[in-house]
């Protein structure tokens, strides 16, 4: 059926559409940090509503966030925390490293309950050691 994709892959979409039914038949889909926010652009209702495992795959294959997050994610941690120990490296090693997913890191789909929430009621907390500093209106 899907002889274009790599092995396994039916039993992983049939477990991305075996969740969407338990779900309640539609979803938002986030791969391990980020949600494909980027992608609104290929959905036909501006939103991360997605009901089949299509439309899901569709989404995170045209976020360029999602490609960050697969592929770019630690590319400053070097510049965050300098004098690591690490040897700096050639050009082409570090092109190369770039080109590849990080292999410390296992990704995961995570599928959530569509919800229709009015992004304007949405709200950011932040939190240090336990305990809430501030509230502020994500999307005004």
């Amino acid at each position: 059926k899907h002889g274009r994709f790599c092995e396994g892959f039916e039993e992983f979409e049939q477990s991305v559409k075996d969740a969407i039914i338990e779900l309640g038949g539609v979803v938002v889909p986030k791969l391990t940090w980020s949600c494909p926010i980027d992608a609104l652009f290929v959905s036909c209702e501006g939103n991360l509503k997605c009901k089949s495992a299509e439309e899901i795959f569709l989404l995170l294959q045209c976020s360029d966030v999602i490609v960050h997050d697969l592929y770019h994610a630690f590319d400053c941690v070097g510049e965050i925390f300098p004098g690591n120990g690490e040897e700096e490296k050639e050009e082409e090693e570090e092109e190369k490293k770039n080109d590849e997913i990080t292999p410390d890191v296992e990704h995961s789909l995570v599928l959530k309950k569509w919800a229709n929430l009015r992004s304007g009621r949405e709200m950011r907390c932040y939190i240090f050691k336990n305990e809430l500093k501030g509230i502020c209106q994500r999307d005004p």
